[in-house]
């Protein structure tokens, strides 16, 4: 479990096989990630009186994130287009 301030050896960057979006759906590559300050209280199980759950190592982290649009198949998106919540 992690110990002190995260450090780089403590997150990874990998490579997986995305599906072809279906009807409707985008397929959006992420550029920029938030890394939101109460997630060190949810590694290693800290967070467990949190309304969120506890992040394991080799889970997928979540928060705000800035992506382009990668593949489509909707016609609300263009293609290379910023994407954002």
């Amino acid at each position: 479990m992690p110990d002190g301030l995260p450090r780089p050896a403590d997150f990874a960057v990998t490579d997986a096989p995305l599906p072809e979006p279906g009807p409707g759906e985008v397929l959006v590559r992420n550029r920029h990630f938030a890394v939101m300050s109460g997630l060190r209280t949810l590694l290693g199980g800290h967070g467990t009186t949190s309304s969120f759950p506890s992040i394991r190592p080799g889970d997928t982290l979540f928060g705000a994130a800035m992506g382009e649009v990668a593949a489509r198949r909707t016609p609300m998106w263009t293609q290379g287009r910023t994407a954002h919540p």
